[in-house]
């Protein structure tokens, strides 16, 4: 038995030396030559999926205020602040309102009043669009809406972001909290 196994391995050998006497050819250097771009076309996808991740990793910025969800009164300032240090990249911001069961309406009118670092100031008007169907009792939903896109915050420092309502009447019931999700 063991004079069988011997011969197997040396068979084996001698047909590893025979490969490798028949590699010398003209299509086996050609195939060395391929074998490193082959290598670099297989590895590219997972290259390019790596810096594509990379690169989308900018800074997610979400911070929402607490108003009173029995009654915002109209007057009421609500302010949610934001340090930026990328001072490059292009950002997304919407606005987020959490609502309950009590509020009434299908849509909140708001007044965002931007504070830059060096002191600008510029005031829009935002209309979140509320789904239909409330929360159940108790419960809240968070809903946000487009405000700004393609947008650069050039400068680093300090953002302000503050929030009043636009709606009719003294107060708005139902609106728990406001912010800005920037990302």
């Amino acid at each position: 038995m063991r004079r069988v196994a011997t011969t197997a391995v040396i068979a084996v050998a001698i047909r590893t030396e025979d490969r490798t006497a028949t590699d010398s050819s003209p299509a086996a250097e050609n195939r060395k030559k391929v074998a490193p771009a082959s290598k670099i076309v297989r590895r590219l996808p997972g290259l390019v999926c790596l810096a594509t991740m990379v690169s989308c990793l900018a800074p997610q910025q979400a911070s929402v205020a607490e108003t009173d969800q029995y009654g915002w009164n109209r007057s009421e300032r609500v302010a949610v602040s934001f340090e930026n240090t990328d001072t490059a990249s292009l950002r997304t911001m919407d606005v987020v309102v959490r609502y309950g069961s009590n509020f009434s309406y299908d849509r909140l009118v708001l007044a965002v009043t931007t504070v830059t670092p060096a002191g600008y100031r510029w005031r829009d008007t935002v209309v979140v669009h509320v789904p239909d169907g409330h929360p159940g009792l108790g419960l809240y939903r968070d809903v946000s809406q487009a405000y700004r896109s393609g947008v650069c915050l050039s400068r680093p420092g300090s953002y302000l972001f503050q929030f009043e309502p636009l709606m009719p009447g003294e107060e708005v019931e139902g609106v728990a909290a406001v912010g800005m999700d920037i990302y």
